[in-house]
């Protein structure tokens, strides 16, 4: 299985300068290499990354402590647009490596529990992690009684749960999402988050849930968000 790694943003909620999947929670180990050890302890060591802003720092900073890796591989997609596209664009950088490939995709500032990686890709594919705390700051979802996904986006007011960030596509959903992406224009195609084609999967397909309420995670946005994800690394 492949896993992907969405760090191309430039973080700016942060006001850093440097790409804040390089922030360091101790000595000499950063929020990317969380998620790159939590994927090694799941078995996905065929690992893509998504890189724009500073992106070479975030190569040189991977290869430095995972380079001896005897088993995994790094390969790095450059989006040279990042400051003016979402991450559709940013994913779509991929498009020839994944379309009708199953692969696990993480939001390049999330620090989680390997647990939660570990029920996620337990079960089959698709699926997505979600938490039913709602009061939480993550993009809502709604589901039906069988567990399917009905819809996802910070559109949605009165969510049954929230996206923590972990996307599970098996080889039909990423075959289908990468076909709907080939018929968006370029302006749609950076407007665009990469939950916008993804939604339009959900009235003919199923995507479940995989419920991690009760394990931690953050996103880095703050630096009280750094805090909690030391506790948790």
């Amino acid at each position: 299985m492949r896993g992907v790694i969405l760090a191309a943003g430039v973080g700016r909620r942060m006001n850093i300068n440097y790409n804040k999947t390089l922030t360091e929670l101790r000595p000499g180990f950063r929020v990317l290499d969380t998620i790159i050890d939590n994927m090694l302890s799941s078995d996905i060591y065929d690992i893509n990354l998504a890189v724009g802003y500073d992106g070479d720092t975030v190569r040189d900073k991977i290869e430095d402590s995972w380079g001896e890796h005897p088993v995994a591989t790094f390969t790095y997609f450059y989006s040279h647009n990042y400051t003016s596209s979402n991450n559709l664009y940013t994913l779509h950088c991929m498009r020839d490596e994944l379309i009708g490939r199953e692969f696990v995709l993480i939001n390049g500032d999330l620090v989680f529990e390997p647990e939660i990686l570990e029920r996620v890709i337990d079960m089959p594919a698709p699926r997505i992690a979600v938490t039913r705390d709602t009061s939480l700051d993550y993009p809502g979802v709604t589901i039906n009684g069988d567990q399917d996904i009905t819809d996802l986006g910070r559109h949605i007011h009165k969510p049954d749960a929230l996206s923590i960030g972990i996307y599970y596509f098996s080889s039909a959903i990423s075959h289908r999402f990468f076909n709907h992406v080939d018929t968006l224009t370029v302006k749609e195609l950076r407007m665009y988050g990469f939950h916008e084609p993804l939604r339009s999967l959900f009235h003919d397909g199923k995507i479940k849930v995989t419920d991690v309420t009760d394990l931690q995670f953050t996103d880095i946005d703050t630096k009280e968000d750094i805090e909690r994800a030391k506790e948790i690394e």
